[in-house]
């Protein structure tokens, strides 16, 4: 499967595969721009990015509600007002990647720091400091594809920054990184489970025969790997 990069689609936190990102539908015709584009299956976590002909706010429209009001005007304004293409009875929406990079359309994101919102919200955890300075590059999550899990995505920060997401990595994955070691870069690098018992018991050694999921992400300032995992 290519990744977003070998479709000349810039996503550059995302590098998995294209089917590793949640709600991901395959080549489809985009309802925003009406382009047969690698699309995703618009929901209750997305949001379309609608504009108010009345004050000309951008008002985010949820994608299953489809009609939201604009907070300033109060105005009514449908999903169908947005879309270039309208089948006769809308039962699921579908838009591509390239709205997404666009700002046609986004989601709400999960990080280890907090809860990035569109257009510009950050929810930090109870833990964690406000962001400051490092704020406006969270932002790039919000045109970023969420990656399917089995239990909720986490992404992961270094250097106060978004990592990269490589993909959901199996024994075959964690051998081919660190040859005849794949066990000891899962101690490495994973945090939040029990390490041997999960290479012994939880971890397949394809994506489709692991139980469990082990999410890998890479800084792009100092090349370190972390990652968290789930099962299923």
């Amino acid at each position: 499967m290519p990744t977003f990069a070998d479709l000349d689609i810039d996503v550059p936190l995302f590098a998995a595969p294209i089917d590793a990102a949640k709600d991901f539908a395959g080549t489809r015709t985009c309802l925003l721009c009406g382009q047969r584009w690698p699309c995703f299956l618009l929901g209750r976590d997305h949001e379309v990015i609608a504009t108010c002909d009345e004050c000309c706010r951008a008002v985010p429209v949820n994608a299953r509600r489809r009609s939201g009001g604009c907070p300033r005007c109060g105005r009514t304004i449908s999903i169908r007002e947005t879309l270039q293409v309208v089948p006769e009875l809308l039962t699921k929406v579908y838009a591509c990647a390239g709205c997404l990079r666009a700002g046609r359309w986004a989601q709400t994101m999960v990080t280890e720091l907090g809860v990035v919102r569109w257009p510009d919200g950050f929810s930090p955890a109870a833990d964690q400091p406000a962001l400051g300075p490092a704020r406006s590059a969270f932002q790039e999550l919000l045109r970023t594809p969420v990656y399917a899990t089995f239990q909720g995505e986490n992404w992961l920060v270094c250097h106060d920054v978004p990592m990269t997401f490589l993909g959901q990595w199996c024994r075959t994955d964690l051998d081919a990184a660190r040859p005849g070691a794949g066990a000891v870069l899962l101690a490495e690098i994973v945090e939040d489970s029990q390490p041997d018992m999960l290479w012994e018991s939880g971890l397949g050694e394809s994506i489709g025969t692991s139980p469990a999921g082990v999410y890998v992400f890479r800084c792009e300032r100092c090349g370190r790997l972390r990652a968290h995992s789930d099962c299923g």
